[in-house]
């Protein structure tokens, strides 16, 4: 059963992008084209006022791009549905599927940076030295684990020495027996780029369908996985509209605002005292 969702791909005033899903967890089947519901209206309307303040809300969209797609995801990243229920359970008590850094009771994940990479804090450091600070802290200590030289392999393949990447390891913690301490089995790594895009993906067991049905979600939860075709809310590139969503503007226009003599507010839908729409197409901006 999909769940709709919220996409969010937005990049920084030095030119970083970065890509977020925020999922709200629905009590019926929706499909693929289903209506807006009121957290994604919300979301969208909010993002359109702030860039008609230009600038003086919560975004400061100048020379930015920014793009709020409404979509349906495979599933809720915080509620793990895999075939392996001690997973599921370990997961669930950790928070979920996350993505970029975190540790959690499955999953530990890091920003690794570019071979390349020599300045952090301020300071200078050799060529790929700041690589393999990020890498120490994915691997454990003293283990050779399963996937771990494949992984290593992928990063120092020529077109991914000087990529920001991120990479997980997805496990979950055996129970400790009388004469067996508890233990990390790892099921497989996951290697995406910074907005999440896939790089690789390790699974040692893959023939094992419990382990690929764990492996499976994880990959899609850290790709901001989507079923069916993206509904775009609001789409900014450089900082000019390109595209806002008719039932997002509409719902901007009918909002009831303070008119410049301190009046009592009115409805923006009525035309007084409204800023006029952008007059940017509609159209798919994809």
């Amino acid at each position: 059963m999909p769940f709709p969702s919220l996409r969010v791909t937005v990049s920084s005033s030095c030119g970083q992008v970065s890509r977020s899903t925020q999922v709200h967890e629905a009590s019926f089947p929706l499909g693929s084209f289903a209506p807006l519901l009121p957290f994604q209206v919300e979301r969208a309307v909010k993002a359109y006022a702030d860039y008609l303040e230009d600038g003086a809300g919560a975004i400061d969209f100048r020379g930015r791009d920014f793009r709020l797609d409404a979509v349906m995801s495979p599933f809720v990243p915080s509620k793990p549905t895999t075939d392996l229920k001690i997973f599921n359970q370990q997961s669930v008590r950790g928070g979920g599927f996350m993505t970029g850094n975190a540790i959690t009771n499955t999953q530990v994940s890091t920003y690794i940076r570019p071979s390349s990479m020599t300045e952090a804090n301020g300071q200078h450091f050799a060529a790929g030295e700041l690589r393999a600070f990020d890498l120490a802290g994915l691997f454990a200590r003293n283990s050779r684990e399963p996937g771990r030289d494949d992984l290593i392999y992928v990063l120092k393949a020529p077109e991914n020495r000087d990529r920001m990447l991120i990479a997980y390891k997805v496990f979950h913690t055996t129970k400790a027996r009388i004469d067996t301490p508890a233990e990390r089995k790892i099921h497989g790594w996951v290697l995406t780029d910074n907005i999440g895009n896939l790089v690789e993906e390790i699974v040692p067991e893959r023939f094992h369908r419990p382990i690929a049905s764990v492996m499976d979600e994880a990959t899609a939860a850290f790709t901001h996985a989507i079923v069916g075709e993206p509904r775009p809310l609001v789409w900014i590139r450089n900082g000019e509209l390109i595209s806002i969503d008719p039932e997002i503007e509409r719902t901007y226009l009918a909002m009831p605002r303070a008119s410049a003599d301190g009046a009592p507010p009115i409805s923006a839908a009525t035309g007084r005292g409204v800023r006029p729409a952008s007059p940017t197409p509609f159209g798919d901006p994809s």
